[in-house]
């Protein structure tokens, strides 16, 4: 999830993986078609939510073309911390 302008957004990895703990890295595959990509480099922060099996629905909402992620993520409990990118 990021903060996109005055909105919020969000896209479903295709893959994730954790590369090291000390320091904190992560690797991550995004479809080259998402809108996301740009948008993610442009804000220059990102938070990931790691989704319990009860969020499958929301995982899928994500991945859906044409979802508001906005309005999907207002509907939902989440939390700002230090990046502005909102916590589910």
């Amino acid at each position: 999830t990021y903060k996109d302008e005055e909105k919020y957004s969000g896209l479903t990895a295709s893959s994730f993986t954790s590369v090291s703990m000390d320091p904190y890295l992560i690797l991550f595959c995004l479809n080259n078609n998402s809108n996301g990509i740009q948008r993610i480099k442009e804000s220059k922060s990102f938070a990931v939510n790691v989704l319990s099996k009860e969020q499958e629905n929301l995982s899928n909402l994500f991945a859906t073309p044409n979802t508001d992620r906005n309005q999907l993520i207002l509907e939902n409990k989440f939390s700002l911390k230090v990046t502005s990118s909102p916590l589910l």
